[in-house]
């Protein structure tokens, strides 16, 4: 156990000496989003900028998702004398990305919980992105470990389950929520298309009118609804087609109450 721990600590210092030559501006950046589904395009921009940051700056980008976490094991590591013992995600993060200077995406920080008996991950926050960095030790190691050359971006959808401790140690950039000629635009350039495509009616067309009457059917900042609601437009056409034997090849707002059925509402 001493020898593989030496190990451990010899090979930590030597790659943190190497990357500390390139004296690396190190900012806890927040990214606070309006909505947080995967497949949505706001949070495809958050991602998309911070895995082109990474690539600009040459670093790999490793993402940890933080909804629903209550334990501060899960990031800090368990000790080497439990069963089952293993290291938190920062070092887990480090040993993926195969570098001491990754760019760290903490995805839903305000998601996260607490628990009595383990503590609070938001504490593990605080220390990971303390002004000394270099003195954060993950409990499988059991030695300090230098993250001043790590870079933290954060994504949330609401500042308020945040402390203002965590607040103030981060740079919040807030994005504004979608105007209605944004949601046109996402559902004509992204959802649409890619709807249809998904169900193989590529002939079947939206209008403009028919787009608006859908967006004041799902009055939320995001559109995860409105995704929702047009998924359902489309298995709709496709039911008609089976039961009529014509597709509507033209969707319209004077024809949506027929095709939307018992899911359509004013």
């Amino acid at each position: 156990m001493a020898g593989s721990r030496r190990i451990r600590t010899d090979l930590a210092l030597e790659t943190t000496e190497r990357f500390k030559e390139e004296n690396t501006e190190i900012r806890g950046v927040e990214i606070q989003e309006d909505y947080d589904e995967e497949k949505d395009v706001r949070t495809t921009v958050v991602r998309i900028v911070t895995e082109n940051g990474a690539k600009a700056m040459g670093r790999p980008c490793v993402k940890i998702s933080l909804a629903g976490v209550s334990d501060a094991l899960f990031l800090r590591g368990t000790q080497t004398v439990f069963n089952n013992a293993k290291p938190g995600r920062i070092v887990d993060a480090l040993v993926h990305g195969k570098s001491f200077c990754p760019l760290i995406l903490l995805d839903e920080i305000d998601k996260m919980g607490s628990s009595i008996e383990h503590g609070c991950p938001e504490n593990v926050l605080l220390d990971i992105l303390d002004s000394d960095r270099s003195k954060f030790v993950d409990n499988y190691l059991g030695f300090p470990l230098d993250l001043s050359n790590v870079i933290f971006v954060a994504t949330a959808n609401s500042l308020e389950p945040l402390s203002p401790i965590l607040q103030d140690r981060l740079d919040i950039v807030e994005l504004p929520p979608y105007t209605i000629r944004d949601k046109k635009q996402i559902v004509k350039g992204y959802i649409w298309p890619k709807l249809i495509k998904e169900y193989q009616i590529e002939q079947v067309d939206i209008e403009e009118d028919a787009i608006e009457e859908l967006i004041a059917l799902c009055p939320e900042e995001g559109v995860r609804d409105l995704e929702r609601i047009c998924r359902k437009m489309c298995e709709s056409v496709i039911s008609l087609y089976y039961v009529e034997g014509n597709i509507i090849k033209n969707i319209k707002a004077e024809n949506l109450a027929k095709i939307m059925g018992p899911i359509y509402y004013r």
